[in-house]
């Protein structure tokens, strides 16, 4: 062996250990980078979940208001229909004390 062997070997021996340590760091990072995409999507989901109970609930309000006003309008002509058969009764006999 020559003086520079060993050298070389110490030099490609610590290389792998910053190779080793960088690729580390990475996956670390990576695991983490997934850990918080993980929490964001859950939290997407969440909202998103969130957001179509809101809809089924504001869906059964306005279907509410919907047959509440529908009912307010029938009630409405039905008593306008009433008042002008009582209006045409009394025109009615009104009529028949003048005649």
């Amino acid at each position: 062996m020559t003086q520079d062997q060993p050298s070389r070997l110490d030099n490609l021996e610590a290389a792998l250990g910053r190779f080793a340590e960088i690729t580390i760091q990475n996956v670390l990072r990576h695991d983490e980078a997934i850990a918080r995409h993980d929490e964001a999507l859950f939290r997407m989901e969440g909202t998103i979940i969130d957001l179509g109970t809101r809809m089924d609930h504001l869906s059964s309000q306005v279907e509410a208001m919907t047959t509440s006003t529908t009912e307010l309008v029938r009630s409405i002509a039905e008593m306008a229909v009433q008042a002008n058969r009582d209006r045409l009764q009394n025109e009615a006999l009104h009529a028949q004390h003048r005649a």
